[in-house]
């Protein structure tokens, strides 16, 4: 567990466990500062590391954010929106908790999609470029025929 204050890990207690819809949460407080707070892994999300793990495989196996929420439902019996999965994915909370083996399949799944964007871009070019050179080419013969 890591202390929120800057006090030694034996001035801290537990202080009460808050329920909410994901389950429960242990509180825990420091006896010299009294303050409290609680041992999250994924700060500020309501729901359970494993929901959001599972997501993040699901979404890593080319699944959409609707079919994942649709699988959440099925497997934990959770309801959430889509847009729920799609900020996890964009939270750089979420994806910096992920052990290293995901990190490392999520920067390979990214940059492969990279690549084929670059791909498309230079291939948009290069039909760019051929139509450039035609446009310059009439231009001259049109340039040769007013003349």
């Amino acid at each position: 567990m890591e202390t929120k204050c800057n006090h030694p890990p034996i001035a801290i207690i537990r202080y009460g466990i808050r329920h909410n819809k994901s389950g429960d949460v242990q509180r825990f407080m420091c006896t010299k500062c009294l303050f409290q707070f609680s041992d999250n892994q994924f700060p500020k999300h309501k729901f359970k590391k494993e929901i959001i793990e599972f997501a993040m495989k699901k979404y890593k196996n080319n699944n959409s954010s609707r079919q994942i929420k649709k699988l959440i439902l099925k497997k934990f019996n959770v309801k959430l929106s889509h847009v729920t999965i799609i900020r996890w994915l964009h939270s750089k909370n979420v994806i910096f908790k992920l052990n290293t083996e995901n990190r490392n399949i999520i920067i390979k799944t990214l940059s492969n999609r990279l690549k084929k964007i670059n791909k498309r871009i230079e291939k948009h070019n290069n039909i760019i470029e051929k139509h450039r050179l035609k446009k310059e080419k009439l231009e001259k013969e049109l340039q040769e025929l007013k003349s």
